[in-house]
């Protein structure tokens, strides 16, 4: 059950992370945050690997 929460967690992460690229305008401020945002995703969800 955890393992879901887990993998839920994952996913939220990963579509706000589309969005915000989506939308932003790629300003370079809005680059440098999503860099930070990718950088943060790896350190916590970089041990899961995809089926």
């Amino acid at each position: 059950m955890a393992n879901q929460i887990g993998n839920r967690d994952w996913l939220d992460r990963l579509l706000l992370l589309i969005e915000q690229i989506y939308y932003s305008r790629h300003s370079r401020h809005e680059m440098e945050r999503i860099r930070k945002e990718v950088s943060l995703f790896r350190r916590d969800f970089g041990h899961y690997k995809l089926a």
